[in-house]
């Protein structure tokens, strides 16, 4: 199979050599690797012919898949016009851009997802800084026979607050109240590894404070996120469901749009070709020594390295046919008390969480500024991420913790070269 890339003004083919469609082809390609002396084949291009090859820096989030034909990049660009437009309040001097609030969380898309990349929890709170780029989920339990049967049947994933709903605001334009501020207070967790390192953990406590519309429920629930990065979401998307269900199955969906159908198109085409940056310093002798110490540890039990995408998806031929290297199963885990938020959302309890794609996680510091990972960016650093597992992956942070130290800073270059 041959695909095409646009480089600057250079047309040039790179070839990627993929079985027929048949489930036994396609799982000899994606098994993990039992060789660690060399990068594996196609492994600098993690997302296929999408992959961007661009020179590292701030923007490496926001280029667009390698492969989109030249009509196309104009959808993009677009699209990319609406996801950084900045919306104001009704009424203004054009249509195109108001009706903002009252209450809301960031004026664009991009306010949360700044270059496209990683949000951040707030360096202080309110009113030294905001939490822009992160928001509080808010939830109560069934209250009623309804409300259980709606959980029960699907029709609902959550409970919302009934006075703040299932989001706190914490903006309002001119003349209303902000529904709230979230509030964090952080202690410190000291973790021991072997060789006589601590390393301090910082546990947060979440609550809201100046509520604008009296309190919330007494028994809310609330669960933090930062906004992800958005690189390779049409990859994800183009992976075969049944692929995914194989490994143990679980889906999710949401659905209540404001933006008309075309403005969403245009978002949807850009948000799914947002390209994946090629691998770096993947044949660096401590790169390849962390890759051993990553799989020998146990983590690609979760972080499955490597899927091929559907042939011909509807509405994604870009992301036809692909190998990709996310490094995810894309399914739910329990992750430990550690990590519980208790607020149950679908089938997910208030252990589970998702596992997050890895592509490009080496590049958060230089795309968003900082090194803060989790859902809720309370890890400031890739080792402090890892300490946080519990739960399923409880006996990988383990190993993790028991290695030498030239052995941990090997698989924290592999994680920074991903």
């Amino acid at each position: 199979m041959r695909f095409w890339f646009v480089a600057g003004l250079s047309l040039f083919a790179f070839s990627v050599a993929l079985p027929p469609d048949s489930r036994a082809g396609d799982a000899d390609v994606v098994r993990p690797t039992t060789v660690f002396s060399g990068p594996e084949k196609y492994e600098n291009h993690p997302a296929g012919a999408l992959t961007s090859r661009k020179q590292v820096n701030a923007d490496s989030f926001s280029q667009s898949s390698a492969n989109i034909k030249f009509e196309r990049e104009l959808d993009f660009k677009v699209g990319n016009g609406f996801f950084r437009r900045l919306w104001v309040s009704a009424p203004a001097s054009t249509r195109a851009s108001d009706g903002l609030g009252p209450l809301y969380n960031a004026r664009s898309c991009q306010r949360c997802h700044l270059k496209d990349g990683r949000g951040h929890p707030p360096a202080a709170n309110f009113p030294d800084d905001n939490a822009i780029s992160m928001l509080m989920r808010l939830s109560i339990p069934p209250q009623n026979e309804n409300q259980r049967a709606a959980l029960a049947s699907g029709r609902a994933d959550a409970i919302p607050d009934p006075v703040y709903g299932g989001q706190l605001q914490d903006f309002a334009i001119q003349g209303h109240k902000a529904e709230g501020r979230i509030h964090i207070a952080y202690t410190e967790v000291p973790v021991s590894l072997a060789g006589g390192e601590t390393v301090m953990l910082r546990k947060p406590v979440y609550s809201i404070t100046d509520p604008g519309y009296g309190a919330p429920h007494p028994d809310l629930m609330m669960s933090p996120r930062v906004a992800p990065q958005m690189i390779g979401l049409g990859l994800l998307e183009a992976i075969p469901a049944n692929d995914i269900v194989a490994l143990a199955g679980n889906t999710d969906q949401h659905d209540g749009v404001e933006a008309s159908q075309k403005v969403l198109d245009l978002v949807a085409y850009y948000s799914r070709n947002l390209a994946v940056p090629a691998r770096r310093r993947l044949d660096a002798p401590e790169v390849l020594a962390g890759k051993r110490q990553f799989y020998k540890t146990g983590c690609i039990s979760c972080h499955r390295p490597k899927f091929i995408t559907a042939r011909n998806p509807p509405g994604l031929p870009e992301q036809s046919r692909q190998l990709i290297w996310p490094y995810s199963d894309m399914l739910l885990h329990d992750m430990g008390a550690g990590l519980a938020d208790n607020r149950p959302e679908a089938r997910a309890d208030g252990r589970e969480w998702r596992t997050p794609p890895l592509w490009g996680i080496g590049l958060t510091e230089t795309v968003s500024g900082h090194t803060n990972f989790l859902h809720d960016g309370r890890a400031r650093n890739l080792t402090e991420a890892i300490l946080w597992h519990g739960g399923e992956a409880e006996k990988s942070k383990e190993r993790f913790r028991n290695l030498t130290a030239a052995q941990r800073h090997d698989l924290i270059k592999f994680l920074e070269s991903l």
